[in-house]
């Protein structure tokens, strides 16, 4: 009876470990079957990637060649033609160096249109301001000459009836000299940009130097009277001539030459 127990026992362990070994096994055949599936499926990736790899070269080899193929059908086309597009292009850039130059030339020629156009209406404006110019001074100068004229002649008039008189030999005026020079200053006053010569003179008695200074000192009471009168000095310039420019000339000794005269000699 303890034997058959005994065998049982043994039995069922042999049973368990037979079980066991079964079960390792099959898990093993089955990790086996997984890993060799995995390798046989990076196996087949690995292929697909180097074919893929292979139709890229193929394709791209394919591509170059018709590239190839390309350019050299248009190389040859070129290289039949060479020189017509070469007289082409001649041509072509002739004619626009042609265009360039006429368009230089033209644009040269209308800049010195325009400067000589600049150049001859500038000498036309400074023809007609100097024209303008001397046609004023010109009238100026008429002016001048009419006032001067005008001036003198009223003094010559109010002369011709009275004389300026001095007491003899001296250069002091005389009450009716006096008189007659007021008149004088009315004109003077009148024109008060006039600038006025007054000149002495005598005839040719006596000595000559002594007829000079006599004429300047008379001139001189002349000129000091006119200030007195209300005449700027400046306006007034006093000259004696003595006996060098007589009015009648017969003996040099007439009454005449024995005068004081006005000259206007500016403004």
């Amino acid at each position: 009876m303890r034997w058959t127990k005994v065998l049982c026992i043994i039995i069922c362990l042999l049973l368990l470990i037979g079980m066991v070994y079964f079960i390792s096994i099959r898990k093993g055949d089955k990790e086996a079957s997984l890993a060799v599936s995995n390798k046989t499926e990076t196996v087949m990736k690995t292929k697909t990637k180097e074919e893929n790899k292979k139709i890229t070269k193929i394709e791209q080899k394919e591509k170059m060649e018709e590239k190839n193929s390309k350019t050299n059908e248009q190389n040859k086309h070129n290289s039949l033609f060479p020189q017509k597009e070469k007289v082409a292009n001649s041509k072509e850039n002739i004619k626009e160096e042609n265009f360039s130059l006429k368009n230089k030339e033209d644009i040269i020629k209308k800049a010195k249109a325009i400067f000589h156009k600049e150049k001859q209406d500038n000498k036309n404006l400074s023809k007609d301001d100097e024209n303008k110019n001397l046609k004023k001074q010109n009238e100026k100068k008429l002016a001048q000459k009419a006032l001067k004229e005008k001036v003198e002649l009223k003094i010559k008039e109010i002369l011709s009836l009275n004389k300026i008189e001095f007491e003899t030999a001296k250069s002091s005026l005389t009450k009716k000299g006096k008189e007659i020079i007021a008149k004088i200053a009315v004109i003077l006053k009148e024109h008060p940009n006039l600038k006025i010569e007054i000149a002495g003179h005598t005839d040719n008695t006596g000595d000559e130097a002594m007829n000079k200074k006599l004429s300047e000192e008379r001139a001189k009471s002349v000129k000091e009277e006119l200030i007195k009168l209300g005449i700027d000095p400046n306006r007034l310039v006093a000259k004696g001539y003595g006996s060098s420019k007589p009015l009648q000339k017969t003996d040099g000794k007439s009454q005449a030459n024995r005068r004081v005269e006005f000259i206007v000699i500016g403004e």
